[in-house]
């Protein structure tokens, strides 16, 4: 029966079953592709008074609530532990329990973490308008500082070379002084030896006529008696 099956089947026949066979696979991958979901990690988990489902609930216990394993049970796959928010303990299947938080609690610190960053950035980024603003006037100041020491400089340089000929107007006036007082010395001493000459010459002349007057009165009173003894001797030898 198999082989009169197989006899009736032509090649161009299987050729299409394979056709149909590789579209169903095709389509049959595509629909799974479509239908592809994840499983959420928002759950809750039952904290047990025992390491067992016969155990009363003690609480349920959302995904990110922070556990103190307090013991481990391999045998009855339960964990012992205790909320790090009160003293609250009981068991919680160990499968249940990760080393690190959930995704959701993870993306939700993690966007408030990014907020914060922005919060950060825009903080910085006006600290760093207010640092550039700061600087632009920090380098005008700079520069207007510049410009007044240039002009203090200039100034101090000005006052040096006053300064320096003030110094040598006062050394001249030094030495002008000097002139002066030796002049002046040379002057009193001048005139003292023209008063002492002057007093000398008085003195002179006064002698000069005294002696003259002396002759004088001298000659003056020898004179007449020469004249008259000439006279008498005149006459004696008339006699």
């Amino acid at each position: 029966m198999f082989n009169q099956v197989r006899q009736s089947v032509s090649p161009f026949s299987s050729l299409l079953l394979v056709f149909a066979l590789f579209g169903a696979l095709i389509a049959q991958g595509a629909s799974a592709q479509e239908t592809t979901r994840y499983v959420t990690d928002q759950f809750e988990v039952t904290m047990r008074g025992g390491p067992s489902t016969d155990n009363r609930i003690v609480r349920m216990l959302s995904s990110g609530t922070p556990l103190r394993v307090l013991e481990q049970d391999p045998a009855t796959g339960y964990s012992r532990v205790r909320l790090t928010t009160s003293s609250t303990e009981g068991y919680v299947l160990t499968r249940y329990l990760m080393s690190e938080q959930d995704a959701r609690s993870q993306l939700a610190a993690l966007t408030e973490r990014l907020a914060t960053l922005r919060d950060q950035s825009g903080d910085r980024g006006r600290e760093l308008d207010d640092l550039r603003q700061a600087n632009a006037q920090a380098t005008q100041r700079i520069s207007t500082l510049q410009q007044s020491n240039e002009r203090l400089e200039q100034e101090l340089a000005d006052l040096q070379r006053k300064a320096a000929n003030v110094i040598n107007i006062d050394r001249e006036n030094k030495t002008l002084r000097k002139e002066l007082t030796d002049t002046q010395i040379q002057l009193q001493s001048t005139e003292e030896e023209n008063r002492e000459l002057s007093s000398r010459r008085v003195v002179q002349w006064v002698l000069t006529g005294a002696a003259i007057l002396l002759v004088g009165l001298v000659l003056g009173l020898i004179l007449p008696g020469m004249r008259r003894r000439k006279r008498g001797g005149y006459g004696s030898d008339l006699i």
